[in-house]
């Protein structure tokens, strides 16, 4: 079944708070913060890769609804983003701040990660219902 941008939209607004401001912290911790940071190559390269992985969030979406497929997209953009930025951090390339940024990013990310990968193999499993109650 496909779902149109609406329906997804009405999907994303029925799930449960707490999952709601986890998506709000990922959002804000890989998204817009980076958008402050663009002079700095990490954010150029965490803002690009999050095209990557919104627009196969997307697609992913409107195939599939709001289900656990929809971690598949970090799996596989922010796999080597967050192995990338331990590199960063690792070897001291970056200002103070940013690299503050990039121990939360990959904190962040990590978390969504192992998440990510226990909703795959749950939907590989035949768990493939959407995550709210939605007709």
């Amino acid at each position: 079944m496909t779902y149109s941008a609406a329906q997804v939209y009405t999907q994303f607004t029925l799930l449960p708070p707490h999952l709601l401001l986890w998506l709000l912290w990922m959002g804000s911790v890989v998204f817009i913060v980076p958008l402050f940071l663009l002079r700095h190559r990490p954010a150029r390269i965490v803002t690009l890769t999050q095209i990557g992985t919104i627009t196969l969030g997307m697609v992913l979406s409107l195939q599939f609804g709001v289900s656990r497929i929809l971690g598949v997209s970090h799996l596989i953009f922010w796999t080597p983003l967050v192995i990338y930025l331990l590199n960063v951090i690792c070897h001291n390339t970056s200002p103070h701040h940013v690299t503050r940024w990039a121990w939360l990013f990959v904190g962040t990310a990590s978390i969504s990660l192992v998440i990510d990968a226990v909703d795959l193999v749950r939907f590989l499993l035949g768990d493939r219902g959407l995550l709210v109650a939605f007709s």
